[in-house]
């Protein structure tokens, strides 16, 4: 009977790495990323930013991602945080591996690391926060929608380190905010598969 479990549990954990991107597995992680914003009214500005992200894999090429993202500006008599959140598909375009390290016998053994490219899109909300000294706060939302090429590298069995360059649309808010943003960001961090 021992010898069944100890089996089992070699199994397991010889396969993980195999599962960790079948239909099911879960990834969750995060990054910092610079940006530089421009408005249709030709105001620039350059922030820092803190993204997550969490990956639903319908298959080994495709994903799909939910993005959330905060922004915090403080300024010296004014506080701004801006939110966002995008949903949408992640497709693999560009294997950098050799077809035969998907197969099962290869994804048991640490082959170091194994790289692709992705092409993502995205759509949601936007949501902005802005408090001044005398002044009354202003909250405005509008949608928003995504487009980016980025690239997953695979480290050891779960750990992902992901790069990414994305461009952001963001419409006209209803009330203060009247003018469409353009946002491009360039962003770096790492994620963690959860669930295999």
């Amino acid at each position: 009977m021992k010898s069944i479990w100890i089996v089992w549990i070699v199994l397991f954990c010889g396969m993980s790495s195999v599962w960790a991107q079948r239909q099911g597995a879960m990834e969750m992680g995060g990054s910092f990323s610079f940006r530089n914003m421009s408005s249709a009214d030709q105001e620039t500005r350059n922030l820092m930013s803190m993204q997550g992200v969490i990956g639903y894999y319908l298959g080994p090429a495709a994903l799909v991602e939910l993005e959330p993202t905060i922004d915090l500006v403080f300024n010296q008599d004014q506080t701004q945080i801006q939110t966002s959140f995008l949903v949408g598909p992640s497709i693999r375009v560009v294997d950098m591996a050799p077809d035969y390290y998907r197969r099962p016998q290869y994804r048991k053994r640490d082959l170091g690391v194994v790289a692709a490219v992705f092409a993502s899109a995205g759509v949601g909300f936007w949501s902005e926060g802005i408090s001044q000294s005398n002044t009354d706060a202003i909250n405005e939302t509008g949608a928003a929608v995504s487009a980016g090429l980025g690239t997953h590298s695979s480290f050891g069995k779960s750990t992902l380190l992901r790069t990414k360059a994305q461009i952001l649309y963001l419409f006209p808010g209803s009330n203060v905010i009247t003018s469409s943003r353009t946002i491009f960001q360039v962003s770096v961090g790492f994620s963690v598969f959860v669930k295999f």
